[in-house]
Parts: C-alpha cells; sequence; structure tokens
C-alpha cells in the first residue's frame, strides 16, 4: 500500500465522486480451486542457483515475466533455508533515504535487536552475517544515480554468498566492468526469458485442459508471438473462449509485438461478463489492487471474491510479492502490458469516467490516511484546488523528510494559479526547486511569482531570507551569503520553522569556517533548544560541531561526534531539503577515518556517499569525498580510478558553474605531480588551480575540504620541492601566522610539517627534527596519520631520522610505535605498486621509505639479524635491501653507505 502519513493538523473535506453503476449486479463467486499462475522457470533459477554471482540481472521489455522469475527464485532460495527480502520499485518515490530505511529493517539484527553497525552506510546489524537474496524490481522506475550508487555499492559490501537481484525493462546505468570480470554478474535478457515451445506448451495445457495444441499452432503461435511471454499468456485467454481446435485467434495475429498485445488484450476484454469488465476498467487506474479500494471503485460488485476469481483464472493479475494470499488480505497488480491496454480503453470509451475514478480513488484514500496516494490520484483526476489543499497540509512534512522527487513531480503537475491560493506550499516548491534543480532555477521561479505577490504575505518575512541564503551558499558565495545570513538571525525566531532551521544551521557553518566558534556554537546551542529532540536537526548540529572539531585537530573527538550524528540521523527524519541526511554526517565521518589511516573503512563509506552529496548540492562534501577516494585508489595502485574521481570532481563543477570545485581537482592533481617528482606538469596544474573567480570569495574562510588543498598550499609545496628553499621558508611563516590568527589548528599542523622540510633544505637538521616532532605530537595525541603520510616522502624521511633519534633518546614507546606506524602506512605505496613514481623525490634520492628506514638503522650499528627482527621481515629481505642501497648510491659497503647518506644529508 502507499504511504500512510501521519494525520494533517485539519483534516480536509473528503470529496464526494459518485460513479455510473452498470444495470447488471455481480453476485457472489464460487470460489474455485487455485491453479498455479504461471509457468516455471527452473532452468532460469537452476542457473542462477549454480552460480555464484552477487548481482542478477533481469532486463527486457514489459512482459517478459521478469517478476515472475524473480518470484520463483526468490521462492527456490527460501526453501533452501535462505533469506530474503523483495523491494517493488514501481508505484513508489524511490529515493536514498526509502532505500536505506527499507535495507535497515531486513538487514536488522535477527534476533530482534537494534544493533545497526554505525561503520556500514547500509546500517548491517554486526551480528548479520548470513548471506541474503534483496530482489529490486521495476528498476528502471529509478532516476536517481545516486540511488543507482548506493545499490552497486550494496553488492559490494553484502556477506559473502549474498545476491542482489534486479528486474528493470531497460539495462542499469551501472558501471559493472570488475564484476564481470570477477565473474559475479549473471545478466538474462530478452533471449533467456522468451518462451520456449515447451513451455508455450505447458502454459497452453494450463488454461486449455487436456486439449493440446497441435504441433503446427504451437510454431505459429511461437511465430508470432516470438515467445513473448505476456502475449502467449493473452493467447491462451483468447483461445480459452474458441471451440476446441478453432486456432484462428492465432492466425490473425500480427507479427509485431506491441499489436499482439492490443489484439489479445482486446479479445480477453470483450469476452468478459460485463460486470468484470466493467470491473477491469474501473480498476485500472490503481497501482496495486486490494478489497476496500477496488470496493471504493466498483461497489456492484463483491471486490475480494472478484480478484480471488482472477487469479484463479490468471486473468493477467499476480500477486505482490510480500502481501498474504488470503481472500481477506490480498493484494494484486495487473501486468503492465494489459493494465496499460486497460488504461488506453478506459480513457476513449468513458472519459469522463477515468477522471471520475482518479478523484474517488482519491477521496478513499485520503479517509483513510494514505495522503500520498490521495494526492497522486488528485493530480491524476485534474482537481488540482483539491489537489493543493491536501499537499498543503503535507508538503512540510515531506519535505522535512526529504521526499524530493515525489514533492517535484506533484509541482511539475499541479498549475500555478492552483499554487497562489496556498503560500507556504509556493515556499516549499522553492526549497525543493532549490535542492534538486539548483539555485539558479529556484531563483528563476522566484521571480516569476512577483515581489508584490510576495509581499503580501506574512510567511515571505521569515521564508525568503533563509532561501536567499541557502542560494548564496549553493552558489558558492560565501562572503554575501554571510551578511544576508546575519541581517536575517536579527528576525529569528520566527513561525517559520522549517525555515528557521535551515537558516541557523547554515549560519552556524558560515560562522565557524569564518573562525567565529563561540558564535556558532551559541547559535548551535540556540537551535537545539528551539527544535527540541528533532532527529534531522540533532543530527545536523552534531555534525557541525563535528566538522569544527576537525578544524582544531581535534580528530578523536571529531570520531565519536560523527559516528553516533551519522547512525542516529535514521531514526525520524534527515537533512531539510535533502534526499538523504545520513550522508552529511557521512561523508564527514569518513573523512575522519581517512585521516586516522582506515583506507577501507573509509573508500567503503565514501563510495556510498558521495553521490548522495553530489545530488543534495554540498559542494565542500563532494570535494572531500572525491579527493579521499582519489587518493585512496592511488595507494591502492589503481591510477586510472584515481584520475576518474578528480575528473568526475572537475567535471560537477563545469555543470554547476562552480570553478571552485574545478580549481580543487587541479590543485589536487598538482599534489600528485609534486610527490612524482614531476616540476612541469606540476606547475601547470597549479596554474590551472589558480583561477581568481574560484577563490575571490572565501579567502579566509576555514573550509575543511581546503584545510592543505588551495593554492596559497599548493604554491608553497611547489616552490619547498623545486624552487628556492629559503624563499619557502619566510612564506611557509607567513602563511602560519595567518592561519593562527584565524585559529585553524589543522592547517597549521599541515604548514609545520612543510616547515620542518623547509628547516632540512636549508640545513638545519636539527631544527627539522625539532619541528617535526612538535608537530607529530598533535598526531600522535589524535591518531592523525594521513595528514603526514599525504605530504610524501620528504616528510617520510625526517619522520625516518626522527625515530632514529627518539629511539636514541629512550622516548616513549607509544609515540616510537606511532612513528614506526607512519613509516609503515608509507610502505603501502611500495605494496600497491604505486612507490616507484613517489618515492623518487628529493631528498631521498632513488632510495624507497623501506630502503632509507635500512640506512638509519645502519647507522646506528644493526647486524643483519637485528635489522631483520626490528623491520619484521627475513634476512633474505634485509641483504636485498642492503643491495639496493648500495646500487643506489653508488658505494661498495655499509660504512660507505651510510657516509655517502650523510653527505648528501640524508642522515643527521
Amino acid at each position: 500500500m502507499q504511504d500512510k502519513a501521519k494525520p494533517p493538523r485539519q483534516r480536509v473535506r473528503r470529496r464526494k465522486y459518485n460513479l455510473r453503476t452498470p444495470q447488471a449486479c455481480f453476485g457472489a463467486t464460487t470460489l474455485m480451486q487455485k491453479q498455479a499462475n504461471s509457468v516455471s522457470r527452473s532452468a532460469l533459477i537452476n542457473r542462477v542457483l549454480g552460480h555464484s554471482a552477487s548481482l542478477v540481472l533481469f532486463v527486457a521489455p514489459a512482459g517478459f515475466g521478469k517478476t515472475t522469475a524473480m518470484a520463483q527464485l526468490r521462492e527456490a532460495i527460501t526453501v533452501l533455508g535462505g533469506h530474503t527480502a523483495w523491494w517493488p520499485i514501481g508505484g513508489v518515490e524511490s529515493d536514498q533515504q526509502r532505500f536505506l530505511t527499507f535495507l535497515r529493517q531486513v538487514l536488522r539484527d535477527p534476533a530482534g535487536g537494534d544493533s545497526a553497525d554505525l561503520l556500514s552506510p547500509f546500517g548491517f546489524s554486526a551480528s548479520v552475517r548470513e548471506p541474503i537474496g534483496l530482489f529490486l524490481d521495476d528498476f528502471e522506475g529509478i532516476a536517481d544515480g545516486a540511488l543507482s550508487g548506493l545499490v552497486l555499492e550494496l553488492v559490494r559490501q553484502l556477506p559473502p554468498g549474498s545476491r542482489v537481484v534486479i528486474g528493470s525493462r531497460r539495462r542499469p546505468d551501472f558501471k559493472i566492468a570488475h564484476l564481470k570480470a570477477q565473474d559475479a554478474v549473471l545478466e538474462f535478457g530478452v533471449t533467456d526469458l522468451q518462451f520456449s515451445e515447451p513451455e508455450i506448451q505447458t502454459l497452453m495445457q494450463k488454461r486449455l485442459g487436456q486439449q493440446r495444441l497441435s504441433r503446427a499452432a504451437l510454431m505459429v503461435l511461437q511465430e508470432k508471438t516470438f515467445g513473448w511471454p505476456a502475449a502467449v499468456a493473452l493467447a491462451s485467454m483468447a483461445m480459452a473462449h474458441q471451440p476446441e481446435g478453432d486456432t484462428g485467434v492465432l492466425e490473425r495475429l500480427s507479427v509485431s509485438m506491441q499489436p499482439v498485445a492490443e489484439y489479445l488484450s482486446e479479445v480477453v476484454l470483450d469476452q468478459q461478463p460485463r460486470e468484470i469488465r466493467d470491473f477491469l476498467l474501473c480498476t485500472s487506474i490503481l497501482h496495486y489492487l486490494e478489497p476496500a479500494v477496488c470496493k471504493a471503485l466498483a461497489p456492484w460488485v463483491e471486490s475480494a471474491a472478484v480478484l480471488e476469481q482472477l487469479t484463479i483464472n490468471n486473468l493477467f493479475v499476480s500477486q505482490v510479492p510480500g502481501s498474504q494470499a488470503s481472500s481477506n488480505d490480498i493484494r494484486l497488480r495487473y501486468h503492465p502490458v494489459f493494465a496499460e491496454f486497460l488504461r488506453v480503453r478506459l480513457l476513449r470509451e468513458r472519459p469522463d469516467d477515468f477522471r471520475r475514478l482518479h478523484l474517488a480513488a482519491s477521496s478513499w484514500f485520503e479517509s483513510e490516511g494514505f495522503m500520498v496516494a490521495a494526492i497522486d490520484h488528485a493530480l491524476a483526476g485534474g482537481d488540482y484546488p483539491y489537489a493543493a489543499e491536501l499537499m498543503s497540509n503535507q508538503a512540510i512534512g515531506l519535505l522535512s523528510e526529504g521526499r524530493l522527487k515525489l514533492l517535484s513531480r506533484w509541482f511539475a503537475a499541479l498549475p500555478a494559479l492552483a499554487l497562489r491560493r496556498h503560500p507556504r506550499l509556493i515556499f516549499v516548491q522553492l526549497w525543493t526547486t532549490t535542492f534538486t534543480q539548483g539555485p539558479n532555477q529556484a531563483m528563476r521561479q522566484f521571480e516569476r511569482i512577483g515581489d508584490d505577490w510576495m509581499a503580501q504575505e506574512d510567511a515571505a518575512k521569515s521564508q525568503i531570507p533563509a532561501l536567499r541564503c541557502t542560494w548564496l551558499m549553493m552558489l558558492d558565495r560565501p562572503d554575501e551569503a554571510h551578511t544576508a545570513g546575519l541581517q536575517a538571525l536579527t528576525q529569528l525566531p520566527t513561525t517559520e520553522a522549517y525555515a528557521d532551521s535551515v537558516l541557523s544551521v547554515s549560519m552556524a557553518i558560515l560562522l565557524g569556517q569564518d573562525g567565529q566558534r563561540e558564535a556558532a556554537h551559541r547559535l548551535l546551542h540556540e537551535v537545539r533548544r528551539r527544535q527540541g529532540d528533532v532527529a534531522f536537526m540533532r543530527m545536523f548540529i552534531d555534525s557541525a560541531e563535528g566538522e569544527q572539531d576537525l578544524q582544531d585537530g581535534l580528530l578523536l573527538q571529531a570520531s565519536a561526534r560523527l559516528r553516533i550524528a551519522a547512525g542516529a540521523s535514521h531514526a525520524d527524519g534527515v537533512w531539510p531539503g535533502t534526499a538523504n541526511g545520513y550522508a552529511w554526517a557521512g561523508v564527514l565521518y569518513a573523512f575522519a577515518r581517512y585521516e586516522a589511516g582506515e583506507l577501507e573503512l573509509a573508500a567503503r563509506l565514501l563510495k556510498a556517499y558521495a553521490p548522495v552529496v553530489q545530488a543534495m548540492g554540498a559542494h565542500d562534501h563532494l570535494i572531500i569525498a572525491l579527493v579521499c577516494l582519489s587518493r585512496i585508489a592511488r595507494v591502492q595502485g589503481d591510477a586510472d580510478e584515481a584520475a576518474a574521481c578528480l575528473a568526475q570532481l572537475e567535471h560537477a563543477g563545469m555543470a554547476r558553474g562552480l570553478p571552485r570545485l574545478m580549481a580543487t581537482s587541479w590543485i589536487e592533481r598538482s599534489r600528485v605531480h609534486v610527490l612524482a617528482g614531476r616540476p612541469s606538469d606540476a606547475l601547470a596544474a597549479l596554474e590551472r588551480g589558480r583561477q581568481p573567480d574560484a577563490w575571490a570569495q572565501g579567502r579566509n574562510l576555514r573550509r575543511l575540504a581546503h584545510s592543505a588543498l588551495d593554492p596559497t598550499v599548493g604554491e608553497l609545496r611547489w616552490s619547498l620541492h623545486f624552487g628556492d628553499a629559503r624563499r619557502a621558508l619566510v612564506d611557509i611563516d607567513t602563511e602560519l601566522a595567518r592561519a593562527r590568527s584565524i585559529r585553524w589548528p589543522l592547517r597549521c599542523f599541515t604548514l609545520e610539517l612543510l616547515r620542518a622540510v623547509a628547516l632540512s633544505k636549508n640545513g638545519r637538521s636539527s631544527g627539522a627534527l625539532d619541528q617535526l616532532a612538535g608537530a607529530l605530537g598533535l598526531a600522535f595525541e589524535q591518531g592523525l596519520v594521513r595528514r603526514v603520510v599525504d605530504e610524501g616522502p620528504s616528510v617520510l624521511a625526517l619522520a625516518s631520522q626522527l625515530l632514529a633519534r627518539e629511539r636514541g633518546l629512550g622516548s616513549r614507546p607509544e609515540f616510537i610505535a606511532f612513528l614506526k606506524r607512519l613509516l609503515t602506512e608509507a610502505d603501502k605505496f611500495e605494496a600497491m605498486g604505486a612507490g616507484a613514481s613517489i618515492e623518487t623525490v628529493a631528498p631521498t634520492g632513488s632510495l624507497t621509505r623501506k630502503e632509507l628506514e635500512v640506512l638509519q638503522l645502519l647507522a646506528e650499528g644493526y647486524s643483519n639479524q637485528r635489522l631483520s627482527d626490528e623491520l619484521g621481515v627475513s634476512e633474505t629481505t634485509v641483504r636485498t635491501h642492503l643491495r639496493n642501497i648500495n646500487a643506489k648510491l653508488d658505494v661498495a659497503s655499509r660504512m660507505e653507505a651510510v657516509a655517502r647518506a650523510r653527505q648528501i644529508g640524508l642522515l643527521g
């Protein structure tokens, strides 16, 4: 059944619509023993069960039995003791929030507890390790690329042995080449789903009883229908009403598929008793058939009995997976081919009834509290004032739940004149447009409304300032947004709670980025006080505070706060105006795990969340997600994927007219070239990242996405590695003083790492190690790993020297262990095949990270055995490292290697 909304504050006066009742009255139907409704697709089922594919696709046009095959597969898995769940996409608004809610329900603790694993974006229970079969039917109904991305990521994350089974009229827009390479995809198309001659004979025999078609008739049927299951089923119905042996119906079939469906549907419909015929036409407007609503549309029959009879006679209806089979709780739907024919026939023969039926359905759904369905049918029936009246009581709630797709469709169908009578509905439309089509389209929509009308509406005083502030933020004009938002804050609180909440949280984020941490905290506290314990607002308050913790370098505190925020966000609401607010907190939490060096977890989260934040228009979150994914791919040796992530970021900026996104992609490319020792390529990329229009506003903002990735830091990196080291040190000190003045600890930490390298390049080795030790003190306390490793070999060479010094000084074992972890993390470059292009940067020459560590231990007089014990490798590996060191330094012994290393500055 459709969504059942909470009862509105003021019940809309339900409209009554009278239907034409046929003169004949349908009496009670004698129930016959139910026959099998479909042909067994055992060959297809056995192929799936005998294959280890984690993704199974049924892709074919309507009428090829995709749903039937999926239902039989689900039954087979269930019989074998497997756990399954079915999500029919058709007839509902399919967005990320609803999909994640569905997953959390089916993947919860089997013992009944609520122990969702917050480390998974899908809410897997920590105790759920058994395989599951997830069935997603009518997948062509998904127009949301973010949801498709979530489904593909789900395939990767389900427990081993699980399957995601998809039925779709068109091929899903998935990038599944890697899954196919692993033989993890099984696809069935038109050829696989066509009925064979034995299957056609089986179906015809079920319909015709003992009468069997001749071989010649079977060949005609197969030739004319192409084995199309829908056409074969319709033909079986038509043949059931012909004299035995009369195959004239088959001879008259067209040789193209659609005319076959139209002809057979007409034959089948015209052969029904008038009562059944009228029932079929009247109920064809429904997505699902249930006795109560069918009775409202066809009161002259006993709906439950008719539905049961239709099932028994296999009159092109099927039970909706998951519904009960009892006559009191039966839930069916017409086959889409047959339903489309019925609706066209109804509209052609009884156009007035077509409208009245929709409105009667709307009235019934409204009386039962199913407001989404009520509004859908009111719009289809053309009663726009009634639809707008219903929407006015539901829209704000749906907006807060993130039902943007649904709202967007409704507003597209609703004339502007009907909207003008409901001012708050117009503002819901503006918010919906803002978060689905972007601020530019929303602003054009706002201009068409007219200032005169707005001036007369009290709601405008609260809504317009909040909207303008949001638009300016989304257009990447933070200075203007800040000015407009401060003015709007002076008017709070207003009567428009939604607008107040969005404005307050947006301004808290802006104030925090401006370094006004206390002001931001006070504002968030006030929002929390006013809003109470509303889950979506609580989550975003915690997210905003968690982001500030990250800016302050407090990784442990941020991780704890964001983990709770991300996990709690699905309780009873999401970020206003987003399809899934879970992603807002989720990206920040994933970033925290990336900084902690948990790359696999970070990648798993970010791959699920990146499409969502891109759809939301959360630009800084998209930068964080795609840059981190690019870096993780590079560590894993996948240069193509790393480049694709940055290309995606650049394309997103180009598509939305946001030069900062494009510029950031080039700044990151420049960083990669610097680490790979390519000065000209790095400088060229840096020039493209310096776009003045990208950085004109927000020069002093503490943006998390740019704590170590903006033109200023990019220029410092280039100068440090390829330019004048003395000048670089001066420039780093200047920028470090500025970062301290605006209280930006995370940026200061990066600059302190660069300053240590600059000191080393200026011959101040002792000062460089002291500088690095001070910086790494914070990293050690908070578990910051990638922030160090991502600065590359120059910093890591100093870290190796610092490790040797700290060992000699007898420093805390925990700190020494942390230094070892940094160097071990750096070794992943080599292990994944990415080290060759990165470990060749001055001052380390051509020595790898591991070779530098061996060299440090050699200087301390370690023997091969001690080197083996210390490094945790075999003596054979140690000897290989020693040969490589001697060859690269052009020496013949250990002593010469140590001397040469000191001479060129590799050792302090």
